[in-house]
């Protein structure tokens, strides 16, 4: 197994493991672990919700911001974020799920 290495400028030191023990380059790329760190090492909050706005991922930011509530997941993001039982009015992610658009 040959060693892989990124360039410098997008090296990332929580990868290196994933990176080693990828037999490719496009095996590493394919994994879910540069996905997670990638989402783990932006500094805006990330949620991925299901279309019945279950929240199934939150990364480390949102997870911090939100560190007194007992658990993350699985709650529907109103009463996670909000502490409702439904959901906001004028729900962004609604509106995203029903115009498929960002």
């Amino acid at each position: 197994m040959s060693e892989h290495r990124l360039p410098e400028w997008i090296y990332v030191p929580e990868l290196e493991e994933s990176i080693i023990e990828a037999e490719t380059l496009e095996d590493f790329l394919g994994s879910n672990s540069i996905l997670l760190n990638v989402l783990n090492n932006i500094r805006e909050g990330i949620s991925i919700l299901t279309p019945d706005l279950t929240v199934v991922y939150l990364n480390e930011p949102m997870k911090y911001w939100y560190s007194q509530k007992k658990s993350f997941v699985p709650k529907k993001c109103y009463e996670l974020f909000h502490d409702t039982e439904k959901p906001c009015e004028n729900c962004p992610a609604l509106k995203a799920i029903e115009n498929g658009k960002a």
